[in-house]
């Protein structure tokens, strides 16, 4: 009897120590990190306390300051501390590339439009700039913003296909030409809507956030909300932040059971647009959300019917 009983003691100390949710406060062991990281086919990674010999040649701007680097077999990442600021290194780090004999390789709706309903602790999606060799390949560079010292990531990718730059590109915008128009269409212009903030908890406070259903003339996007609040706190929550992303109330309507609301928004010449805002209360503290954006008249050819999942 004593034996089983001890047996239960000992799992439960086990558990304990195994979820304690002990951070790093120093150094990460290298094995680790390397473990974290996984294998590629090209083997595991090389981490490296300054620039891998195999980065390309760049003169770097003397504000960033090397931080350590990566090697993955199929790229190369370097990560650099600054107190430049997101345009400024932006700026700098172009002109370097450039130097270098890099062109630019933008596309239309590269960078992921941050819209819709949004998750009040997410950080914004972060720009990437690109830029092209034709005998280096890629490099992209990110920017994260910290208190003191904030850091950019130069990610160097080698050349995969034996056309140029110039015309990779123009192969690039032909297609997306073909498929109508911007990538990101209408969802640029669907306000921000941040879900409501709740106690800290392990998972969270929403059930999910829908992806993006999409035509020519419309696109649409939802959410699922778990939260002790009633309809008419939700509907405003939501109501507030749209309306201070100057759009015009049109009309309002809000009842035990649903709620709803539509705006009016002209973002630039020629494109006038209609925002539904639908709120359903589903009980046990639980609600559906749901954004329809309608384009009216002449431009309303900004998005291609995509359908998307987040």
């Amino acid at each position: 009897m004593l034996r089983n009983i001890v047996v239960p003691i000992f799992a439960v100390t086990c558990l304990s120590s195994t979820f304690a949710d002990t951070e790093f406060q120093g150094s990460v062991p290298l094995e680790l990190v390397k473990a974290l990281l996984g294998n590629t086919s090209f083997g595991e990674p090389t981490i490296y306390s300054d620039l891998s010999s195999a980065f390309p040649e760049i003169d770097v701007p003397n504000e960033l300051e090397i931080m350590g680097s990566i090697e993955r077999g199929y790229g190369i990442a370097a990560v650099y501390s600054t107190r430049l600021t997101d345009s400024q290194a932006r700026s700098a780090l172009s002109e370097a590339f450039v130097q270098a004999g890099y062109m630019e390789f933008e596309l239309p709706g590269m960078n992921r439009v941050r819209s819709g309903f949004v998750a009040s602790n997410t950080i914004a999606p972060q720009a990437y700039n690109r830029f092209c060799h034709d005998s280096q390949g890629f490099l992209s560079h990110s920017y994260t913003e910290k208190n003191q010292r904030s850091t950019v990531t130069i990610a160097a990718n080698p050349a995969s296909d034996n056309r140029s730059c110039a015309d990779q590109l123009a192969e690039q915008l032909q297609a997306m030409g073909r498929m109508g128009g911007r990538r990101g269409g209408l969802q640029q212009y669907l306000p921000i809507m941040e879900l409501p903030e709740t106690k800290p908890r392990r998972y969270s406070p929403f059930t999910g956030i829908g992806g993006y259903s999409g035509s020519r003339s419309g696109i649409e996007t939802g959410a699922s909300l778990s939260i002790d609040w009633e309809i008419e706190e939700v509907f405003n929550h939501f109501s507030d932040q749209i309306s201070d992303q100057e759009w015009v109330v049109d009309s309002q309507n809000i009842g035990s059971s649903s709620a709803t609301g539509s705006w009016t928004h002209s973002p630039e010449p020629g494109t006038d647009l209609i925002g539904t805002l639908t709120v359903l209360n589903l009980g046990e503290e639980s609600f559906e959300l749901k954004f329809q954006l309608t384009s009216l008249g002449g431009n309303n050819n900004t998005s291609f019917g995509v359908f998307r999942a987040n």
